[in-house]
């Protein structure tokens, strides 16, 4: 269970590094697509808030909007997708965008997205 908490902790930090380096490159009103194979919570919503903490130039947007056709996608804003229930992978989604100048308004729009996937090969 040790190696297992150490593996967690390992990917959380480059997961991290990784998010946050494509948040400063995306140009304003870009969005970013952050994608991990997993349905731990270490590697999907806690690094999402945790590379938002002190952040005011990036807004979340609701995922499953982009999803219209999959159901079963809970409360949102972000999507986790489960084998038992979407028969795929547990695929888990967050929708990040740029807002063109820090605290100002992020138009809602259906924009090309740029996409962060970070996954374990077994």
């Amino acid at each position: 269970m040790a190696a297992c908490g150490r593996e967690f902790q390992r990917w959380g930090a480059l997961q991290r590094r990784l998010l946050a380096s494509a948040l400063d490159a995306v140009r304003p009103d870009g969005v970013v697509a952050y994608e991990t194979c997993s349905p731990h919570l270490a590697e999907t919503g806690v690094v999402v808030a945790d590379v938002l903490k002190g952040r005011d130039d990036i807004e979340t947007l609701d995922a499953r909007a982009y999803l219209p056709e999959v159901g079963g996608l809970g409360v949102g804003p972000y999507v986790q997708l489960l084998p038992h229930r979407h028969n795929t992978h547990a695929i888990f989604l967050a929708l990040l965008q740029k807002r063109f100048s820090a605290g100002g308004p992020c138009p809602h729009r259906r924009l090309p997205l740029a996409s962060v996937s970070v996954g374990r090969i077994a």
